[in-house]
């Protein structure tokens, strides 16, 4: 099994950029859900998943007790 690995992705650089702008409200911001491997918000922004992958960075490897207990829904 290959590792998995914590990213982070910045949405700063497209919070000025046109639908992207709404975002910059924290209500609308915090409306962010999970989609198909991505996320999107209420009012139908979105990234594709390999613009996350892409241009995110890697945190930390996850340990494996921890990637398994989210594959059954729990937080390790």
């Amino acid at each position: 099994m290959r590792p998995l690995f914590l990213r982070i992705f910045d949405v700063k650089p497209y919070l000025s950029q046109g639908v992207f702008r709404e975002l910059r409200n924290s209500v609308i911001f915090q409306s962010v859900k999970p989609v198909l491997g991505s996320i999107q918000w209420q009012n139908g922004q979105d990234f594709c998943p390999d613009t996350l992958y892409l241009e995110s960075k890697r945190l930390r490897k996850l340990q494996q007790k921890t990637v398994k207990a989210r594959q059954r829904g729990l937080h390790a």
